[in-house]
């Protein structure tokens, strides 16, 4: 399971580097901003845009990876 603190690692590296969250039915969200994602001690919330948000358990994370740069 992929912990809060993963996660917040990845917003706040600087420089932000976009990455995606792969959950564990294969889907995945893409983090491209730094304010487009917050986590808590057991869920995130990304901005999927149209002022829309997904909140994830943890523990439905199978993996969080840094984007190559001509993704983002």
């Amino acid at each position: 399971m992929v912990t809060h603190q993963e996660i917040r690692d990845h917003i706040g590296r600087k420089p932000f580097e976009p990455f995606r969250v792969t959950l564990t039915n294969g889907r995945h969200v893409d983090v491209t901003q730094m304010n487009q994602a917050a986590t808590l001690d057991r869920r995130m919330v990304i901005g999927t845009g149209n002022d829309h948000l997904a909140w994830i358990w943890l523990k439905e994370i199978a993996r969080v990876e840094r984007l190559p740069a001509h993704s983002a």
